[in-house]
């Protein structure tokens, strides 16, 4: 277990706050997740 798609919701949840736009939060959020997978 990696709990990387708990990071991808909670990345993509911030980032969609913080009025970014969906495509842009994915992005973000796809980011953390791999960082999450790699750590």
């Amino acid at each position: 277990m990696t709990g990387a798609k708990d990071t991808f919701n909670g990345a993509l949840c911030v980032s969609l706050a913080k009025g970014e736009s969906l495509y842009y939060s994915a992005s973000y959020a796809s980011v953390f997740a791999s960082l999450t997978i790699n750590s």
